[in-house]
Order: structure tokens, then sequence, then C-alpha cells
């Protein structure tokens, strides 16, 4: 796997070789030539990127790059044919006469690869929801969450029964997790500190969740998978959740967050932006986070930036990350991620070796050091640290644990998705072949992935 840089390099000796090729043939089979004029070629380019819109909304890959290499091609003869600048004028830009629809050119070319490219990201998310496994999960769901549900009821039932402490511990887990599962899903109001919680209403609770699950499930299971490193169960929930249905505005942002940042372990970067610029950037004065989590966002727009190669909009990001929290540990991550960006290589790596070393949470060490020898042994451009869905859990982790010490929100988020892993492996382990735990089962399995492809 390659970094950002030499991706960008590739593609850019790819739109080279291909708009060579156009141009010396004229036109791919079935195409009809590319003009001779300017004007005419900027005509050609606007069609081409139209035939790659009509492809995106078919998610016809095939098609979509044919149009987008012929809109680039266009736009590569176009320069070809311009005039030169007249004397005297400084620059190589072309003559102002044909500057409008050269252009126009450029524009339709670089919007056609765009489309193209977003093409491709939604074969991916598509063929990510219509694998083998998908259809055993969908088919095992509904059983699956009855069951959970069931077992919860019947333990807070027991609980009305008799105290916590006279229960087996594994009937207290459940009945406290019904408890946590009733204020997260089904908005039951928390008790007061010392109250003995109204378990036959958490019962009822439960047996109600079985029967009609809520969209907030969704969201909850969503998360629960993602810090658990089951990244293709992270995108089957988030893709079944509409935002819009859940209860809040805040839980609508962190819907959309959540599905981005899913999104973008599975190489689609297109996708993740669009729904980071849902969830905050036009609606981010009306989201009642705290700062701290806002500054998580702030995080998360860093580490997009990096991997896009966008290094000014990554500092810009990290600045007003560390502006919230200075001390964060993720930030400092990011910064040595962003060294390793920029070809600084030699110096990312001990950067994070420095930070593993330093780091009290073990699985931040570890993940940390692990990114570090990968970035050192390497030498050169190392893959995005995006794709790696265990670490991106344990960065998440960690950065919610910090925030909490300071931090309601942080600190509900926290909770949410701890509870929700206990509730996710009680449902995965009535769906056949995903397994409670699931080192060989999982998403990050080579016998999981293996049987997809």
């Amino acid at each position: 796997m390659t970094g950002p840089r030499s991706r960008r390099s590739g593609a850019a000796a790819a739109f080279v070789l291909a708009a060579a090729a156009f141009t010396a043939l004229g036109c791919p089979s079935g195409e009809p030539p590319l003009p001779d004029t300017v004007p005419e070629l900027r005509d050609a380019a606007v069609a081409a990127r139209d035939a790659a819109t009509v492809a995106m909304d078919a998610v016809d890959v095939d098609a979509a790059e044919t149009a987008a290499a012929r809109a680039e091609a266009a736009y590569e003869k176009a320069v070809g044919l311009s005039p030169p600048a007249p004397e005297g004028a400084t620059g190589a830009e072309p003559a102002e006469a044909e500057i409008g629809p050269l252009e126009a050119t450029r524009e339709a070319a670089v919007a056609a690869r765009h489309t193209a490219d977003r093409t491709a990201e939604l074969a991916v998310i598509a063929d990510v929801n219509s694998g083998i496994r998908h259809g055993v999960y969908t088919g095992a769901r509904s059983t699956a969450l009855s069951y959970a549900f069931s077992g919860l009821a019947v333990a807070a039932e027991q609980a009305a029964k008799q105290d916590l402490d006279e229960m087996k511990p594994e009937a207290r887990d459940s009945a406290l997790l019904a408890a946590d599962v009733a204020a997260k899903i089904a908005g039951r109001a928390p008790r007061a500190d010392g109250e003995t919680p109204d378990w036959t209403g958490i019962a009822e609770d439960m047996r109600r969740l079985g029967e009609e699950p809520p969209p907030e499930l969704r969201l909850f299971l969503a998360a629960a998978f993602l810090v658990t490193a089951r990244d293709r169960m992270a995108l089957w929930e988030i893709e079944a959740c509409d935002p819009d249905a859940l209860r809040t505005r805040e839980l609508a942002a962190a819907a959309r967050v959540l599905r981005g940042l899913i999104y973008r372990l599975h190489g689609c970067p297109i996708l993740a932006e669009e729904q980071l610029h849902a969830a905050f950037v036009s609606d981010t004065e009306q989201i009642a986070w705290g700062a701290e989590l806002q500054g998580g966002v702030h995080l998360l727009l860093a580490a997009f930036a990096i991997s896009n190669d966008d290094l000014g909009k990554a500092d810009q990001e990290l600045a007003r990350a560390i502006r919230v929290s200075p001390d964060n540990p993720i930030a400092a991550f990011l910064t040595g991620e962003r060294r390793a960006a920029d070809g600084e290589w030699e110096e990312a790596a001990e950067s994070l070796e420095k930070l593993a070393a330093e780091t009290k949470n073990e699985d931040l060490a570890r993940v940390i050091a692990e990114r570090a020898r990968e970035i050192r042994d390497g030498k050169g451009p190392p893959p995005t640290f995006l794709s790696d869905p265990d670490l991106i859990g344990v960065l998440v982790m960690e950065f919610l644990r910090r925030e909490a010490e300071s931090s309601e929100a942080a600190a509900a988020v926290l909770h949410a998705i701890e509870s929700g892993r206990a509730f996710a492996r009680r449902v995965m382990a009535k769906i056949p072949g995903m397994g409670p735990d699931g080192e060989d089962e999982g998403e990050g399995g080579e016998v999981a992935k293996s049987e997809d492809e």
C-alpha cells in the first residue's frame, strides 16, 4: 500500500498517460473523435462531465471512468491548442481570448474526475453491503436482538425481586447493562444517586425494544463495532441509520460523523468528508456539544487532511484542536503523522516512538509503537493510518477517556460506547460466523476478508 503523496503522484501519472492516449487515438472505442477547437473541446468536456454524473447515479464505475478520461483528454488537448501568451506578457498563460473556454474545460475535467472517484467509492460501499456475510448478518440480526433484549429483561425482572448483591455476577452485569441500555436507547430518565432503579420498568423497556428496535439502536451498535475493529459490521449498521430519524440534533450529527469515519476506514475519503460537512460545517453552531468534543472534530478533520495530503488544512485543524486540549496525545500522534506526510519519515518515527514511551495507556502505546515501526521500516510514504480499524478504535476511546474527565458530554459518549460493546457481544454471539469476540471471524480477521473476497 502506498501513502498519500505517492498515490497523488500515481494519479498524476495516470492522468498524463490517459490524456496522451486519448489525444493520440482521438477517442475510445464507440466515442466520437475529440474536436479541434477549444470551445468545442469545452463542450465535449462538459458533456463528458454530465455523462459521468449519469453513470454515478447508476453506480456504473466503468462508464464514469470512461467519461472522466474523455473530459481530461479534452482539457489536455485544449491546453495544446491554446495560443501562447502575447509577447511581453508574464507567465505562460494562454491568450486572453481562450482563457474562458479553457478554464471551463479544466473545471469540467476536474468535476468529471471527482464524480468518477465518487462513483468508485459508492461501488465500494455497495459491495460491502451486498456480500454473503452481510446477508447472514441481516438475516439473523432480528432474532439476535430479540434474544439479547429478552435476556436483559429477565435480568431486570430478577433485580426487581432481589438485591443486586445477591445475584450471580453474570445476572447482575446483565441487569446493570439493561439499565444502561434503557437510558441510552429507550430514553429512560436516570434515577438520582443512590435511588433504586425502576427494574420493572426497565424490563418492560427491554421487551419493547426487542419487539420494535428504535433508530438509535443502529447508532449504538455502529459505534460499538467501530471501536472493536469490526468495520464492516459498523458500516452495515450505520448505513441503515437515518440521522433525521434520531431523537436529537446532537445524535444526528454523531451519526454523520460516525458514518464519515467508517467510510474513511473503507477507503472512501470523498464520501467521508461529505458526511463531516453535513454534520458540522453547516450546522455546527446549533449543536450543543462541549468544546472538548468539538476539539475532537478538529482532530478528525486534521486526520482527514493529512490522509489527503492537504497539510495546510491539517496544520489549521491541529492548531484548533490543541487550543481546546493542549496535552492531548491524539494531537501529538497526528503531529507525527503530519511530518510523515511531509516526507520526514525518520523524524515522524522518532516522534511517535517518544510518544509511545510516554503514554500510560498500554493499548495506545502499542498501536503508536506499531505505527512508528511501520513508518521506519517502510523508508517511504506509509499507508494511511485511517485504513487501520484497530488503530482508529484505540484512538477514539483514548480521546473520549481523557475528555470524559472534564466533559459530561464526552463521558456520556464514552459510557454509551462501553455499554454498546457489551450489548454488541451478546448480539454477535447469536449470529452465525460472527462470534462474541471473533478475532478469527471479525472484521479485521483474514478469514472474514477472504470469505467476502
